[in-house]
Formats: structure tokens, C-alpha cells, sequence
């Protein structure tokens, strides 16, 4: 999987692609810590701006309401070192770009397309902020083909609810916790409802907490010595593992 081969299942429209390097002292000027500056710095390789979707270049309407205004949505690709943290860069570019942004990382061999929808600030008129954290798909040399197959045929952009960029941005949302509840249960399928989408959002929340909590009690159960604990943390896991496989149904 390339960044190439995801950007351009997105379908979109050429009046909208116009790819153009992003120097990394432009975003270090939105970068607040002194420590992140220097991660960007150190991890990235290079970042360039792909594509940015208006109704002007789509035909798509804008939205506006009392919390947000998706009037542009940004396409970027970031290419980072071996060296880079991933996680916390990505998030800095999301912080640091005033739009709605599609984010596509790579760090060989992993992948990820990340997407944080954003408001404005209630702290300080006229700035964004990020509303709720990073969704993400990560893709990499275990990723079940055909789970790559179903999520790069939902991310056109002709597929995504076109009433309006809002529209679209949740849409491309709702592809990623589709390829996230696929890395689970092995089957890709987008919700038909919002109700079920949000649904499904919570269940793969509650999965990803039982993962650590089980995580834990693992380890810790390698660790014990005394048996009265073990049989505890073995029934505790036995409890969990349970939790878990009803959760999985709802994916």
C-alpha cells in the first residue's frame, strides 16, 4: 500500500489536486511547544499539501452552523522518518491546519489515514480546534487483503453523502471506523445508518479498552506466583474475553 494508491481511490476531482510542498518551518510556526517544533524537526521527511475540495471545484455545498464552518477540506500526505513519532505528528497536523483535513502518513511499513473533525474555539474567537480525537486507519503488512480491498472502494469521493462537505468529511469518517470494526471481525461493511455508525464507534471504543484491560491481566498473570491470584486474574480475563466477544457481534 502506497499513499499514491489511497489518495487517489479518493476520486477526487482534478481541479482540486494541486500538490504543493508544505515546508516543515511553516508548520513549526503553528506549533505552540518548543518540544513538538523539534519533533517535526526531527520525524518528518516531508509534507505536501494535495488537494484542497471547495464547492467551487466539486459541487458541493459548504456547511456552516453555530459550532463549525466545512466551507474546505484539505488533503495532505506526510512522509515521515523511522525515527518520527507518528501518532503525536499526526495530530500536530491536524492541530496545526485551519480546515477539516484528510491525512495521509506513511512510516514504512505502516500506513495511516487519519481524519479529526474540528470547531471553533470557545477559548479564543477565530480559531479551530479539534472536536474529539483522531480517527485512524493504519494499514500495514499484515492488513488483510481483503479488508483493503472493501475500504479503498468506499472512499471515493462520488460515494460519500454529497450534501455537503460535512457530509462528505463524516462519510470518509465512517469508512475508517468501517476498516477499524474489519480489523476485528475480518469483514468490511459500512453502516447504513448514523445511529449504527455511532453504535459501532462506542462498541470498537469499548473493544479497544477491553484490549488493554486483557493486555494487563496477561502479563500480570505471567508474573504471579501465588495461585489464589492466579485463579483470580484467570477468572477476571475468562470475564473479560466474554465482554469482548459480545462486543464483537456489534461491529
Amino acid at each position: 500500500m502506497t499513499p499514491e494508491k489511497v489518495i487517489g481511490a479518493l476520486g477526487l476531482p482534478g481541479d482540486a489536486v494541486q500538490p504543493r510542498r508544505v515546508p516543515k518551518k511553516m508548520l513549526s510556526e503553528n506549533i505552540a511547544s518548543s518540544s513538538d517544533r523539534r519533533l517535526v524537526t526531527e520525524g518528518v521527511e516531508e509534507i505536501t499539501w494535495v488537494a484542497t475540495l471547495k464547492p467551487s471545484n466539486c459541487g458541493i455545498a459548504g456547511f456552516t452552523d453555530g459550532e463549525r464552518t466545512y466551507e474546505e477540506l484539505a488533503v495532505l500526505s506526510l512522509s515521515m522518518r523511522p525515527q518520527g513519532k507518528a501518532d503525536r505528528l499526526m495530530e500536530l497536523v491536524h492541530r496545526a491546519i485551519p480546515y477539516p483535513v484528510l491525512l495521509v502518513c506513511e512510516q514504512a511499513p505502516r500506513l495511516c489515514l487519519s481524519l479529526a473533525h474540528k470547531r471553533w474555539s470557545q477559548a479564543k474567537a477565530g480559531n479551530w480546534v479539534m472536536d474529539g480525537d483522531l480517527t485512524i486507519a493504519e494499514m500495514g503488512d499484515g492488513t488483510p487483503p481483503a479488508v483493503v480491498e472493501g475500504f479503498l472502494e468506499a472512499l471515493p469521493l462520488a460515494r460519500q453523502a454529497a450534501e455537503s462537505l460535512w457530509t462528505v468529511y463524516e462519510g470518509w469518517m465512517e469508512t475508517v471506523v468501517a476498516y477499524r470494526a474489519a480489523m476485528i471481525t475480518g469483514v468490511f461493511s459500512r453502516a447504513t445508518t448514523p445511529r449504527d455508525a455511532q453504535a459501532r464507534h462506542e462498541a470498537l471504543d469499548a473493544c479497544a479498552r477491553l484490549e488493554a484491560e486483557m493486555k494487563a491481566l496477561r502479563t500480570a498473570a505471567r508474573g504471579e506466583t501465588q495461585l489464589r491470584r492466579l485463579v483470580d486474574l484467570n477468572v477476571k480475563l475468562k470475564q473479560l474475553e466474554a465482554e469482548y466477544a459480545a462486543l464483537r457481534k456489534r461491529l
